[in-house]
């Protein structure tokens, strides 16, 4: 599967804006755990997604990803 999954896994996956609590990753993993997806590496930047907040804030997020299972 490839494409915009709109959830990230882990705080690494995202710089500024608001923290979310560890737990809110929970679903994504376990979704991706459950399938037996393995994550493709990424070779360029992985925080695709950004955006201009107010006070000139900037969120970057990864967002997109590749996963296959081992079929």
């Amino acid at each position: 599967m490839i494409g915009d999954f709109n959830e990230n896994t882990g705080h690494n996956e995202k710089e500024g804006g608001r923290q979310r609590p560890g737990s809110s990753f929970v679903p994504c993993k376990q979704m991706l755990s459950d399938g037996g997806m393995l994550e493709f590496p990424f070779t360029e930047n992985m925080l695709s997604w950004i955006r201009k907040r107010a006070r000139r804030t900037t969120v970057r997020c990864r967002l997109d990803r590749a996963v296959g299972n081992e079929d």
